[in-house]
């Protein structure tokens, strides 16, 4: 199976996100930051996706990226204690089964902060995070895997066809 290049899947991604207003860059990542109400949840939800890349990953980086990117969401809430939502998504040419299998645990739980940690294996074409049920921030659980699955499983999958369709 041939790989998907970093550069056309982030590219995909990104489209998904241009009308968010509130996105920036670091050096490490790109950041990007959506107040997003519904009607049942009766709140605003602020959720935060940490997008970045690394060529050889391993359990003790895909950690350190999640607390990292959980710092900053803890950093960037309101004074009101909006719930909020930290997707830690690491993009890879090619993902160590233990990374896999980290991603795919339940999240850790937070006061007010849901954690969602995401990992892109482009080698092999799959996005890996936690799908079983949730009890703590239950009510947002939903929205967001489809969230995960619009904006980060989506685009992997449309590229993925396109190599499989000699594109």
């Amino acid at each position: 199976m041939k790989s998907i290049k970093a550069d056309d899947y982030f590219s995909l991604v990104m489209k998904g996100f241009a009308d968010v207003k509130q996105q920036a860059e670091t050096e490490e990542m790109t950041i990007i930051t959506e107040d997003i109400f519904k009607l049942n949840w009766m709140t605003t939800v602020r959720f935060n996706s940490f997008i970045s890349f690394a060529d050889e990953i391993d359990l003790r980086t895909f950690r350190s990226f999640i607390m990292m990117c959980l710092n900053m969401t803890k950093q960037g809430r309101s004074k009101l204690g909006m719930p909020s939502v930290c997707n830690a998504v690491l993009i890879a040419g090619n993902v160590p089964q233990d990374v896999m299998e980290f991603a795919c645990q339940r999240p850790s739980k937070h006061t007010t902060m849901t954690e969602y940690p995401v990992v892109v294996d482009l080698a092999k074409h799959k996005t890996y995070y936690y799908t079983g049920p949730i009890f703590y921030g239950a009510i947002y659980a939903r929205f967001e895997r489809e969230y995960i699955d619009g904006h980060f499983a989506m685009p992997l999958r449309i590229l993925s066809d396109k190599l499989l369709e000699g594109k």
